[in-house]
């Protein structure tokens, strides 16, 4: 009987481990790769890989079931479980998106009425995360800046 209760209760706990650790899948930093909105990039004129072949990054910081995305000015707190992000807006509303992982690669899907939403992000290195965490919103604005004018052959002295 004690070995019985023993294998259950070893079970239980193995068990248990496995569903809390589906979170901790997805932690770490993630760099914004592409974001459409109804098949429309919503970036459009901003080149993210040339950013990031900067050093400057969009992207998410996931941990334990909590997290942030940073899209420049804008910067969202997030929590997840296994299958959603949910994200609290500033009218009291929540927003929520499916996510899934394959191997370096998360995709966020949000569908609603008025279309559908796909953020995809790729796991950053850890050179990369460190350059993330410290960059400053002035300094991606500038280098976002930089690129739009480059785009056009100008420079900021211009």
């Amino acid at each position: 009987m004690k070995k019985v209760l023993a294998v259950v209760m070893a079970l239980v706990l193995v068990l248990s481990m496995t569903a809390c650790g589906s979170k901790a899948d997805i932690d770490g930093s993630w760099k914004l790769v592409s974001m459409t909105i109804n098949d429309k990039d919503a970036f459009e004129g901003i080149d993210l890989n040339a950013l990031a072949q900067k050093g400057y990054y969009l992207g998410a910081t996931c941990k334990d079931g909590k997290g942030n995305l940073t899209f420049g000015d804008e910067s969202i707190e997030f929590t997840y479980d296994d299958k959603k992000f949910e994200m609290k807006n500033d009218d009291g509303t929540t927003d929520y998106m499916d996510y899934s992982r394959n191997g370096d690669n998360l995709s966020l899907t949000k569908v609603q009425d008025d279309g559908k939403m796909v953020v995809a992000l790729k796991k950053m290195t850890d050179d990369e995360a460190k350059k993330f965490a410290s960059q400053t919103e002035e300094d991606l604005e500038k280098a976002i800046l930089q690129m739009v004018l480059e785009s056009y052959g100008l420079s900021a002295d211009d």
